[in-house]
């Protein structure tokens, strides 16, 4: 067990408290800003840890290091010590960067395209 750090964290001190294992590889995964649909962020995340048998505190620790700009401030911004696990990561993450998934597409959406471009409706 090493010593904690000295900063806040929105890590639990089970996470913290975690062996930490030598053999991780930063997943190839761009970097998420809140452009692109978190949930696909998460899933390419999830994936690249899972390929390589990392434990649930790994994957917490290593998906703040998947996130800039706006991103990162927001997850910085979860209070100290809310995040438990990685199951439960997903539902916070989403839950702040709501705006950013992919919206259904609809005909409707079609005709509003449509209309913005002056085009007949017909």
């Amino acid at each position: 067990m090493g010593s904690l750090p000295t900063f806040t964290t929105q890590f639990s001190r089970k996470i913290l408290e975690a062996l930490r294992l030598n053999k991780v590889k930063m997943p190839p995964v761009e970097l998420f800003d809140r452009t692109t649909n978190p949930n696909d962020h998460l899933d390419v995340h999830k994936a690249q840890m899972y390929v390589q048998d990392m434990d649930d505190a790994t994957c917490c620790r290593y998906f703040q290091a998947t996130l800039r700009d706006i991103a990162q401030r927001r997850f910085n911004g979860l209070p100290s010590g809310s995040i438990t696990s990685f199951f439960q990561l997903p539902e916070l993450f989403s839950a702040h960067f709501i705006a950013s998934k992919r919206e259904k597409k609809i005909s409707i959406h079609l005709a509003e395209i449509r209309q913005q471009r002056g085009e007949d409706l017909k």
